[in-house]
């Protein structure tokens, strides 16, 4: 469920107050669905106002301040946004050093402090070689500017014992985290490599698509 658009204050009576006072009903029932009373600094909420009882402006402000407390100041721990980008296009490489898989995303940060969990699947990679025991390669998570991302992993599969022909298939999945601590926009990306010239890594996206994900998790 997404953040309820906030009314402006209205007087009872006035125009669009009916209206104003629905919203201000989806907000608070939008809070009692999370998880916002674990915060020690939200604001007190009082009941929801009834339409010409005494009190019912003074109540109206206090809600419109809390709903605005909560828009500023998003729980701990909690997923602000999740951002996913795909890539169904076979990519093959035979470069030694890194190179970028067309698979790259991009989110701003709505919380400075929030962490940037990354979350990368390819399903299908292959690795050919006319030497077996050259079958391996990696494949990174970095920045816009090739830096690769704290916890990020490299795969790195030698001849295995079912392998023929030269040929490994492999699942490669990676975790990482980011801390941007801006509210600019961030870009991440895949690259990958192979660690023999001789050898081919192939991404195999037209038989599963390559997922990469970024989480924000208000820190």
């Amino acid at each position: 469920m997404p953040f309820p658009d906030l009314p402006p204050e209205r007087i009872p009576g006035s125009p669009a107050h009916m209206q104003d006072h629905q919203k201000i009903e989806q907000a608070l029932e939008y809070i009692k669905n999370g998880h916002y009373r674990y915060d020690p600094d939200f604001p007190p909420l009082p009941d929801p106002p009834v339409l010409g009882e005494s009190g019912h402006v003074i109540a109206h402000d206090r809600i419109l301040d809390s709903l605005l407390y909560l828009k500023a100041n998003p729980v701990m721990g909690m997923i602000v946004q999740v951002v996913r980008a795909t890539d169904s296009t076979e990519r093959a490489t035979t470069s030694t050093s890194l190179v970028d898989a067309n698979l790259s995303l991009t989110i701003t940060p709505h919380v400075e402090t929030s962490n940037v969990l990354l979350f990368l699947n390819y399903p299908r990679v292959l690795c050919t070689s006319s030497t077996v025991d050259k079958l391996s390669g990696s494949i990174v998570i970095t920045d816009a500017s090739d830096n690769l991302i704290s916890g990020n992993a490299v795969f790195g599969t030698q001849r295995l014992s079912y392998s023929q022909d030269g040929v490994v298939n492999n699942v490669v999945t990676l975790i990482a985290q980011a801390t941007p601590a801006t509210l600019s926009a961030m870009t991440y990306k895949t690259q990958f490599a192979s660690f023999d010239p001789g050898n081919i890594v192939t991404l195999q996206n037209q038989f599963g698509a390559g997922q990469l994900y970024a989480i924000e998790v208000r820190a």
